[in-house]
């Protein structure tokens, strides 16, 4: 699958690693992002990442993923990061079209960095829109007018599902945490007499505020 994903996209190298980064946010509340991480077609969940995002007001999403991808591929640029799992991928998964990927682009020129290749992965929203219920996913290249689309048992095609798939679940399970923490965390604010120490045991322990509530007094 790997070799015919290479040939397909035209990719400089082999993709032996190959990450790819989803948003997760409701009406911009607690806004983060996923990197899901593949080694020789397989999930490395210990190079998985997560990331709180730190500068975007809102539900932006395109000006989200230009935050976090910066971040990590500042971090390729760090040799302590280096050590820490932060190498960069042979190939890069975008989730969009054609700006999503012109994006990811200008971020790795303008950090030097010539050795990823990008190519976007899109759902056939405007294709569907139009009635062509049988449309697959897009997958969208650089130097390419227009985008490649694959049979839908195709293996290459059905593997970039899964890639994308993973990485949408992997940030919605983290936007909901973070949710649950920032939620239990409010409501322990209110408490008087609950200081930062006792406030950060019991969300460490109990979890959410049900939890909490449903506790006995020993507990």
């Amino acid at each position: 699958i790997l070799t015919s994903l290479q040939s397909i996209c035209q990719l400089k190298k082999y993709p032996s690693r190959i990450e790819c980064f989803d948003n997760s946010n409701i009406q911009g509340s607690n806004p983060v992002a996923s990197m899901v991480t593949y080694v020789d077609g397989k999930k490395a969940k210990s190079l998985y990442r997560k990331f709180q995002i730190k500068t975007v007001k809102g539900p932006d999403d395109y000006a989200s993923m230009t935050e976090v991808l910066e971040r990590r591929f500042l971090r390729s640029l760090d040799e302590e990061q280096l050590a820490k799992g932060w190498g960069r991928p042979n190939l890069l998964v975008v989730d969009g079209g054609r700006g999503q990927l012109q994006m990811a682009l200008n971020i790795l020129e303008t950090l030097e960095i010539n050795d990823v290749d990008v190519i976007g992965f899109s759902k056939p929203r405007t294709e569907h829109a139009r009635g062509e219920l049988d449309a697959s996913d897009k997958i969208v290249l650089e130097h390419l007018k227009e985008p490649i689309r694959l049979p839908k048992n195709n293996p290459v095609l059905l593997f970039l599902q899964q890639i994308r798939d993973e990485t949408h679940n992997t940030a919605v399970a983290y936007h909901q945490k973070r949710r649950r923490k920032n939620t239990l965390t409010s409501a322990l604010d209110s408490i008087q007499g609950i200081g930062p120490k006792k406030k950060k045991d019991l969300i460490e322990h109990f979890g959410t505020i049900k939890a909490l509530r449903e506790a006995s007094i020993e507990e």
